[in-house]
């Protein structure tokens, strides 16, 4: 084997993840800076309230910080093995269970149902230390504004999180989806993705405030005249895979509900101040 030759892919990798980060870091700071500018002129809040777009609480201009963060995709079977082994029982996830691209899948044979009364953290709380079920359940938390709703189905999602923001996306989350029926809702499938080896990037870094990310959908014709903001939260977003593993940064995800009665959220890059809503992720693969 080159080792030689492997070294040098490796330093490679390095150097252009890093050159992209350096490049993403500049324009942020360029970016905040126009935007700063256009904050002075007129406050969100009075913009929102001339507009009559609703929201709870008040708005934050606090600057917080999070990195650039790295990790690497679970190797789920493995760790299926791996717990197999330690509680010598052969029998867990084998029954509907299937590891699809990383992704443990699992459609239960027994029936779970719930009222549509039920707290749902409870629920959740109670599902996640389910062994049988979950793996590492522990590392995952229930955010209740993740829930989602339609005509037949509602789909409950627990995150991972660092240093105490969460992941908000699919490579680190347990996702249920529950069909309503008789006036109850019945488990048909759970999935679970996982992270490990997180490891900040570069040193911490400010984001912009709840209000600058406001603005900032304000200003592009993202929030109208008597829409609602129904909730805001700050989480990790990933936006690049490069060689086995995935780099996230801190964005707003921010749900609306416009006048004619249809919601969506929009996601803006914390560090540039960019909405990213419908953004690809970048990937790079091994040459």
């Amino acid at each position: 084997m080159d080792f030689r030759r492997i070294e040098l892919i490796f330093l490679v990798a390095f150097l252009f993840l890093n050159v992209f980060l350096f490049s993403i870091y500049r324009e942020s700071h360029d970016d905040q800076t126009l935007v700063a500018r256009v904050n002075q002129k007129i406050d969100i809040e009075e913009r929102l309230k001339a507009d009559k777009i609703e929201y709870d609480g008040p708005l934050s201009d606090k600057h917080s910080s999070g990195y650039y963060l790295s990790a690497v995709q679970s190797n789920l079977t493995a760790e299926i093995a791996k717990v197999r082994k330690q509680t010598k029982d052969a029998t867990l996830f084998t029954n509907n269970v299937e590891v699809k691209e990383k992704m443990l899948l699992i459609s239960p044979d027994k029936s779970t149902e719930i009222s549509k009364k039920t707290n749902l953290a409870d629920f959740m709380k109670k599902f996640l230390a389910d062994h049988q079920q979950v793996l590492d359940g522990n590392l995952y938390t229930y955010h209740a504004d993740f829930t989602a709703k339609s005509k037949d189905y509602l789909t409950l999602v627990a995150c991972q999180s660092f240093e105490g923001l969460m992941i908000h996306d699919e490579t680190a989350q347990i996702k249920l989806s529950l069909k309503e029926e008789n006036g109850k809702y019945r488990l048909v499938k759970s999935q679970q993705m996982a992270l490990t080896n997180l490891t900040p990037l570069r040193e911490k870094i400010s984001v912009v405030s709840e209000k600058d990310a406001l603005n900032t959908l304000y200003i592009n014709n993202k929030l109208l005249k008597n829409d609602e903001i129904l909730w805001r939260k700050l989480a990790y977003t990933l936006i690049l895979q490069v060689r086995g593993k995935n780099v996230y940064i801190p964005a707003w995800f921010i749900a609306i509900k416009h006048d004619d009665g249809n919601s969506e959220i929009e996601v803006v890059n914390a560090f540039r101040n960019r909405i990213i809503t419908n953004s690809t992720v970048r990937k790079v693969e091994n040459q």
